[in-house]
């Protein structure tokens, strides 16, 4: 699937003036509009924020180090057991990013590409209210309703698209999974 993607966009690519070409190096800030803790209703502390570093490699394929991070909580969060804790996580995510650019107009850059990261998760769990002694488990077990934050790999694709309003900057929005589902911000050409 990813295979007949990348064919798919090296088929469309137009040969417009490009902003960005063999060797460009950009530096990118953004920040994420749709959180993935958001699915838990948590709160979110600070908005998921995204750096990252790229050069292009060919006129149509980018590579790219990328640095995110973001903060949520959620409070009064009910067990089974009727316990009640207040949950608060904080996730960093590294990695490096590929990405295929398709429409490349002197004024848009419409690009795909996928992502391998690790992912950092910091979660504090606080016990506000005990369980309710109603029905103790046999032989003193104790439910487990989470599992403990670890890190791990992470991997995931986006699709995005890029304005360039001025000579060295753009505008960029991207989908797809990672620290966030949604990202906004600006792209600097450094080179």
């Amino acid at each position: 699937m990813l295979f007949l993607t990348v064919m798919t966009f090296l088929g469309t690519s137009l040969a417009a003036q490009s902003f960005m070409k063999k060797g460009s190096v950009d530096f990118a800030a953004g920040v994420g509009l749709v959180p993935t803790y958001i699915a838990d209703g948590a709160q979110v502390n600070v908005l998921p924020l995204n750096v990252r570093l790229g050069v292009r490699v060919s006129d149509n394929i980018s590579m790219a180090a990328f640095a995110a991070y973001s903060a949520s909580e959620k409070s009064r969060v009910v067990r089974p057991d009727e316990s009640v804790d207040h949950v608060s996580n904080k996730q960093v995510v590294l990695g490096v990013r590929s990405a295929v650019h398709a429409l490349r107009a002197e004024k848009f850059d419409i690009y795909g590409g996928v992502m391998l990261g690790y992912n950092m998760p910091t979660t504090e769990i606080t016990n506000i209210e005990g369980p309710k002694t109603g029905n103790p488990l046999p032989n003193g077990l104790t439910p487990s309703f989470s599992r403990e934050a670890t890190n791990s790999m992470v991997y995931s694709g986006f699709v995005g698209a890029a304005y360039r309003p001025g000579a060295n900057m753009s505008l960029f929005t991207e989908i797809g999974y990672g620290i966030s589902l949604l990202n906004v911000g600006m792209q600097w050409k450094l080179r």
